[in-house]
């Protein structure tokens, strides 16, 4: 097979990698103007647990991209294509995953996952299911479920230690 044979499938995997990294872009922006919004002169304290996340991310990131390049060296246009829409995936992952990431705190509430939260709204917490060992989940009264890692939830619980 040659390239014409394959263009549409390179096309397809390009507008779906640029579909995702639109969605992650658009994500990134109500996350950041939420964070914005709600600590704009207000002293809060941030805490930042992407670090192994966006390892993970730049991992597979590279990933694609030696699919992109291997796939283009050996006329392989499926792997470009796989290439293709990885790369663009994860350049979008890349780019929201600082703010997901990242627990903003202050006295009276607290911003995860680009949203905001009372300490006072929290019901309980839960445990996340398949990722027992790295995240927990804050359920707020309304249902709400807010993901966070271990160290975050431990300053969310002596937070809400302190109003009490």
């Amino acid at each position: 097979m040659n390239f014409s044979d394959n263009i549409w499938l390179v096309v397809f995997c390009f507008a779906v990698g640029c579909m995702m990294t639109f969605v992650r872009f658009k994500e990134f922006k109500t996350i950041t103007k939420t964070i914005q919004e709600a600590t704009d002169g207000k002293k809060f304290e941030k805490y930042d647990y992407s670090k192994w996340v966006r390892i993970l991310y730049i991992v597979f990131l590279l990933f694609g991209v030696a699919s992109l390049v291997y796939g283009l060296l050996e006329k392989d246009y499926e792997t470009v294509s796989m290439g293709v829409v990885l790369t663009l995936m994860f350049i979008g992952e890349l780019l929201i995953v600082g703010p997901r990431y990242t627990l903003y705190y202050s006295d009276t509430h607290f911003i995860t996952g680009g949203k905001l939260a009372r300490y006072k709204s929290i019901r309980d917490f839960e445990e996340m299911k398949y990722f027992k060992l790295a995240f927990v989940r804050a359920v707020t009264f309304n249902g709400e479920k807010l993901p966070m890692s271990r160290k975050a939830y431990e300053i969310v619980k002596e937070q809400m230690k302190k109003k009490k």
